[in-house]
């Protein structure tokens, strides 16, 4: 029996199934939240399916009336979404006839009043303003009004921004919060589960929406992106069960995709680096590394990719001259390896480490690379590094030791992953986390296998061990890069050569000194 088509959409060209019998603004799920006037209300919700979207709308109509006497906070968790708020809010004043005015100021926060942000502000005839801003919560002490808090598990100190936001609304107002799930410990799942608790003195008054990709897909999610998909896109093919599989496909493991989009937030109990540990030490937006890929092909004709994770601005054939660069701006450079070539991953980090701090400034990850590329990539750098710690585990010992000829004993140690040097590897790259002293990407792979590793006790013993997880592309080959770069650059000084007799001259320092 063919399906019926409602009539709104009788030249629809996708293959969504779930088609709403009539075409409205927003879907069911959309109007629920926009329909929920509790003074404060939570949303967890799957990626990307338009809340943030639905709450412009709604501050929007809010602000339309001659009632409304308060103005909005909503805090995004960067400059560029916090922009994107505000565009839709325009958007939203031109569907709905409304006089309004956009545009950027200075704003001050803070006790001090000293500090400023820039702030996306739209203003209404009604003198109420929507002012869009980035993370910082200290932007809401002395102000009042509507609070919109997007993706509130992700920032550094989910609990004190919610302390600092809450007051905000005592004197007219209502609090968003909107956010998918980052861990089970995280203050976000927290209020969620207070608020389920049969015990109801652990509830705040929060209304509670739950919206996953399924939920999504059930009430018309797909259908709604088709309307604005190009026919030439290959997701008009797909119907809902083709795109929940793409979807479950790109993401790195099972348990990133629940959490992502079907809000079940990962268990973090065993797991050594958690989330709360992590984001902490994450880079702006706009400082953030930037991934590019290589395809390459071995002498027998086999297929392999590289991936690379590097500054704005610097691309994979600058990555020599820009360690130089951070060489001569008084950064010391140091190198971690671990070796694989056909099953797991040959990663390369790159760390610069200056005034105490451990930044992340280059990660390379080989899959079924050849040898001779890995060391095609590595060498050209090796005379910048101050220090450089290589996996010599089974067929890393061959890759260990030819840079330690090529470049000194003294610049490359071989380390064996064996149980007691990984405890050593693994307990200062935690350390380096709780001190805030290290800097990493904030990309799905690489954190993935940071917190891929469990500690277990056996008897008097602890050991490492990363957990089973079928879906991900490598066995926490990332973490321990990371680790022996960390390990690498020990010390307040780095290493140097040894002290040679003038005029005397070595092999291995004619090969350094080139």
């Amino acid at each position: 029996m063919a399906r019926r088509i409602p009539d709104h959409a009788k030249d629809f060209k996708g293959r969504a199934k779930n088609i709403p019998e009539r075409d409205t603004f927003m879907l069911p799920y959309q109007q629920r939240w926009i329909a929920d006037q509790s003074l404060v209300r939570l949303m967890e919700k799957s990626r990307r399916v338009g809340i943030s979207y639905a709450t412009a709308y709604d501050e929007v109509r809010q602000h339309s009336l001659d009632t409304c006497r308060v103005d909005t906070w909503f805090s995004s968790r960067d400059d560029l979404t916090a922009k994107e708020f505000i565009i839709y809010c325009q958007k939203f004043a031109g569907v709905l006839n409304i006089a309004a005015k956009s545009y950027d100021s200075q704003i001050t926060f803070g006790e001090d009043g000293k500090q400023s942000a820039t702030a996306s502000i739209q203003r209404f005839a009604n003198d109420t303003r929507i002012n869009s801003i980035s993370s910082n919560p200290n932007v809401f002490a002395g102000k009042g009004g509507n609070v919109g808090l997007d993706e509130f598990a992700l920032r550094l100190d989910p609990r004190a921004v919610y302390d600092i936001a809450s007051p905000t609304i005592d004197w007219g107002g209502r609090l968003s919060i909107i956010s998918t799930h980052r861990g089970a410990g995280n203050f976000f799942n927290k209020l969620i589960k207070d608020e389920r608790d049969p015990d109801k003195r652990k509830h705040r008054g929060i209304s509670i929406h739950r919206v996953t990709l399924t939920k999504a897909l059930e009430e018309g999610f797909l259908w709604k992106l088709q309307t604005k998909l190009p026919e030439s896109d290959p997701r008009m093919q797909m119907d809902e069960a083709d795109y929940y599989d793409y979807q479950r496909r790109r993401v790195s493991s099972k348990e990133r995709f629940l959490q992502e989009y079907e809000c079940e937030p990962e268990d973090e109990s065993s797991v050594y680096l958690s989330y709360d540990l992590l984001q902490g030490s994450f880079y702006s937006p706009a400082d953030d590394l930037i991934e590019h890929t290589e395809e390459t092909t071995d002498f027998r004709g086999k297929k392999g990719r590289i991936r690379y994770l590097l500054p704005p601005g610097v691309f994979p054939a600058g990555l020599r001259d820009y360690l130089a660069a951070e060489k001569i701006r008084g950064g010391s450079i140091y190198h971690g390896k671990d070796v694989a070539r056909r099953k797991d991953l040959s990663v390369d980090t790159f760390t610069v480490k200056r005034d105490g701090l451990h930044m992340v400034r280059a990660v390379v990850e080989f899959d079924r690379v050849a040898f001779s590329h890995q060391e095609g990539v590595l060498y050209p750098c090796m005379p910048l590094v101050s220090r450089s710690c290589v996996d010599e585990t089974g067929i890393g010992m061959q890759f260990a030791e030819r840079a330690g000829e090529k470049f000194g004993a003294w610049r490359v140690e071989g380390i064996n992953f064996n149980a007691g040097n990984k405890a050593m590897l693994a307990g200062p790259l935690r350390i380096a986390f709780e001190d805030r002293v290290m800097r990493i990407p904030d990309d799905d792979l690489f954190l993935t296998d940071l917190r891929m590793i469990k500690k277990e006790t056996v008897g008097d013993h602890e050991r490492f061990i990363a957990s089973d997880d079928e879906d991900g592309d490598s066995h926490a080959d990332r973490f321990w890069s990371l680790a022996l770069a960390l390990h690498a650059g020990k010390g307040s000084g780095g290493f140097v050569p040894p002290p040679r007799s003038p005029g005397k001259r070595t092999r291995v320092t004619e090969r350094t000194a080139q």
